[in-house]
Order: C-alpha cells, then structure tokens, then sequence
C-alpha cells in the first residue's frame, strides 16, 4: 500500500539533499497529502455536479467519466513539477487558495499530449484548454465523435440560429404529437410525461395481468413533505386504470369501481406476477414469454403542464389522447417505409442479456411509433441544416437524447422526475416505462431536445470562456473565471502538420 508522506514530513524538492538520488520523473507525480486531499475535494465536488462545473462533459453521455480537474492537475504537475508546492494551497480557514498556481491560466503551447486511450477525452479537453497540441485514438467511433465535438469551435449566434429553425419546424411538429387537454379547465396543455404499462397474457387463464410493482405516481405534490392527506400521492386503479389522489391510509380504495388495495404492491416483482384473475401466483415472466406470449403496452397516464393554470397535473387518457395514439399508429404505418429506423439487432452480451429474452431482438423495438415519428421530424430537419459542422452538433444533440427517450426509461416515482436508460449499470426490462415529451415542454421534465440543446450551448460557451468552481470551507461556491485559456481545436490530418499548427488535434479512431 502506497504510504503518503504526513502533513509535517519534508517532501523531496527538485534537487537531491544529502548525496540522496531521486528520479525527477517520478517525483513530480508524488504531490504532498495536502495537495492530494485539494485535489480530490476539487474532483469530489465536480463529479457530483458535473454539468455546472465542466459543462463541457455533458455534451454526450460517456462511461466511466473522469473529473477534468483532476487531469488538469495532472497536467500541471507533469508539466511543472517545481510548483507543486504552489499547485493548491490552503489558507487559515482552511479553503482552497484563489490565488494558487493551479487557478492560473496557463500556457503549454510547446508540449504535445498522446493519449491513446482517450474515451471520452478529458485529457485532450483539458490540455487543449492550455493550448497544448493533442493526440488522441480510440477504437471506439463514438469517443471519437464526443471527442471531436468537444474540441471543435462553433459559432454561438449561428447554432441558435439553426436552433430556431428547428423549432419552428421539427419543434412544432413533434409538440403536436404530445398535445393534451388539461383535467381542470379543459384547455390546451402539454404533455411532460405519459406514464406505460407492459402486461402478459396469464398463461393460467389468458386474462391481461398488468406488470407493475406500484401503483404510484408520486408520493406527493412535495417531496419534501411525508406523504399524508394534505400532501397526497397521485395514483391508479389496477382494476380499471381511475387515477386518483390518496393520502395514504391502507387500503386505497377506487372513487370508480370500489377496488381495494395497496399502492405499494402491484401484480409483478423480481421476474414473477401474480394473477388477479384467477388468482394464480408466481408465475414466471419468462417461461411466459418462452412459451409464445408477448408483452403488450398499456397508456394509463399522463403528467402534462396547463399555462392557464400554471402548475403541473395528471390525468387518466381520454378519447382525444388515444385517438392521438391512433393516428400516431396510422401515422406509422403509412410511412414506415421512409422512416430512419434502427434496424440493427442488439447484440448478444451480458448487458443486453435481460432485453432479449423477454422478447427484444432489435433496436427500434425499444422506441413506441411516437417516439420514432418524433425522431424522424428531427432527423429531416438536422439534415435540412447546411453545414455540416453544425448538423454535426445537432446530430450529437439528438444522440444524447435518446438515453432519455425510449421505451425503458424507468422513472423516479418520489422525485416526479424521469431516469435515463443508464441510470443501472445494466440494461433491465422495464415493465413501467415512461415516455418523454420528445422536444419538450415549457421549461419542465428532463433529457427533452431543449434540454440536451441547452446543455450542448452551455458546454460551448464554457468552451469559449472556462471557468473553475471550487466550495470554501464554509460551503460558498466559489467561481473563477479564466482570462486566456479557451476550449477550441484546429483538426490536421499528420504529424507534420500537428508540429505546425496552432492548438492543433490529431485524432484516429
């Protein structure tokens, strides 16, 4: 185990002290505890909030993201280890120093950063930033494209000018397909979410048995409040789908069909369901399916905004949304054809394991007919866009997106907010998907196209203007804002070009 010298023990300085040889190589990556505890705490507090400290990072998803500010100690300590001492100090209080070396801006212009490896290129991001030249390879083409799209510089005016087309466009179309009519004063709304439920024939009795493991939608308008009769959850009938408030005295019993029961059961948990038909029980999922039957998708709610009466509401789907649905089928059907459709099969892998033996084999499987119309309006109007650089940008837009809106993203039922599909290092069949309003609505919900949009914009202009955020001891954040350093690449195509070109990249895959 690596032992760290104490707060009190000398450190070996550039040069050796009696007759003692060291390797300066290896002693300028060996910080003192004091500098690694600030750096830690810098990449603690990044990582928690990634998006706010290093925008940048949040252009597309990656695995396994490492914080930039500790690759931006990195680099300074290889590239200046006589001002390690320098690199974060500490003051009386006990904060991190404003005025460290580490806060600086810098300039590595004459050094060139390989990393073969580079993922999703928090070396190169940050090394680019100090107007290093960079090198990077990955034999994954989508490190290669998030990469690429980090380093690039885009025009802030020009994107928010092929943003508005699109939402003038694609936009209007796609919020079309989530129109709803509010509850209360039955005007125009917007859908947020619309809530789904997958169920299998009983292989008993043949009956439709609902696959859910709740029947709430919430645990109360406030989450920070219990739930009680001022404070009700929002849920559903498993008999005949009635949403209804429910302030959580046991049993919850339907205002409609009198059914009795209890939200926090449902008819389906760890593979197995029970039959409230026939009253069969631990039936298994799987030896269901494996035996010819197929899981069907039930709307049985919708979590939509009203602007006249400006809060947020469920209700259960009435006609006008399931003829929405229907013409959203017909819709489909009708130009399947012309449709960009992800075709591929999904690979066989422990990860994808779950999704095809419950049934699904390929990738536009995992999408309902709107969501695949709603892309497609998206997709005609990216590629409407001119130049390349920045149909570019709004492809990476929609990629980022799709993590978001699928048909298995799961939803955090106490928070009322929906989880993206990585959100378990795994792939799990969601039996209650929830599906997103695809281009968004207002300034609600999470992972829409505004959303990723505005993540996209924000990460550019950070690109142009970095900063670096740090909490003092008293937990204020604290945000420095670089004078010189910027976020941009030239890309080459050669070595020799590289060596004679400013902020140049150089990047394989």
């Amino acid at each position: 185990m690596t032992e760290f010298p104490s707060l009190m023990s000398p450190v070996l300085s550039g040069k050796p002290t009696n007759g003692q040889k060291h390797n300066m190589c290896e002693e300028r990556f060996v910080p003192t505890l004091t500098i690694e505890q600030a750096i830690s705490k810098l990449a603690q507090d990044e990582t928690g909030k990634r998006q706010y400290y290093r925008p940048v990072y949040s252009i597309h998803k990656w695995w396994a993201r490492r914080p930039g500010s500790l690759f931006r100690a990195i680099l300074l300590l290889a590239a200046f280890p006589e001002r390690r001492e320098e690199l974060l100090r500490i003051d009386k209080n006990g904060s991190i120093c404003p005025e460290s070396f580490y806060f600086a801006d810098h300039d590595l212009s004459n050094v060139t950063i390989l990393d073969p490896f580079m993922g999703g290129g928090t070396t190169l991001v940050e090394a680019n930033r100090m107007g290093a030249k960079v090198i990077g390879c990955d034999i994954n083409p989508v490190a290669y494209w998030i990469v690429r799209e980090s380093l690039k510089p885009v025009d802030i005016s020009k994107l928010r000018h092929y943003f508005r087309e699109l939402e003038q466009s694609a936009g209007a179309r796609i919020k079309a397909l989530y129109r709803t009519r509010c509850a209360h004063c039955k005007e125009p709304a917007e859908t947020l979410y619309a809530f789904w439920i997958r169920s299998i024939p009983c292989k008993h009795c043949g009956h439709e048995v609902f696959l859910h493991k709740r029947s709430l939608l919430n645990e109360g308008s406030s989450r920070n409040r219990p739930l009680s009769p001022s404070n009700p959850a929002m849920v559903f009938c498993p008999c005949c789908t009635r949403l209804f408030e429910w302030g959580g005295t046991q049993p919850a019993v339907c205002p409609d069909c009198g059914h009795r029961f209890n939200p926090y059961q449902g008819y389906y948990n760890g593979g197995f369901y029970h039959c409230p038909h026939c009253g069969n029980a631990n039936s298994s999922l799987l030896a269901t399916i494996r035996g010819g039957a197929s899981l069907a998708e039930h709307l049985i709610a919708i979590d939509y905004w009203c602007p006249r009466c400006r809060t947020r509401l469920y209700k259960t789907p009435d006609e006008e949304d399931r003829r929405l649905i229907a013409h959203c089928e017909d819709e489909f059907r009708a130009r399947r054809d012309s449709f960009v459709l992800p075709y591929q099969r999904i690979p066989s892998g422990a990860s994808s394991h779950r999704w095809r033996q419950h049934g699904y084999r390929y990738y536009r499987e995992l999408f309902n007919h709107r969501q695949i119309i709603a892309l497609n309006y998206l997709i005609a109007g990216i590629r409407s866009i001119e130049e390349a650089e920045y149909r570019n940008s709004f492809f990476t837009i929609l990629s980022n997106m799709l993590e978001y809106n699928n048909m298995m993203t799961p939803y955090n039922y106490p928070h009322r907010k929906l989880h993206h599909l990585f959100n378990y290092h795994a792939m799990p069949l969601t039996t209650t998907p929830v599906e997103n309003a695809v281009w968004g609505a207002f300034e609600e919900g999470a992972g829409t196209f505004v959303n990723c949009y505005k993540r996209y914009e924000n990460a550019k202009l950070y690109c142009i203007k970095p900063f670096e955020k740090f909490k003092s001891s008293d937990g204020q954040v604290v945000t420095l804002m670089s004078r010189s350093e910027s976020i941009h690449a030239q890309f080459v195509g050669s070595y020799q070009e590289l060596l004679q070109t400013e902020r140049g990249a150089l990047l394989f895959c």
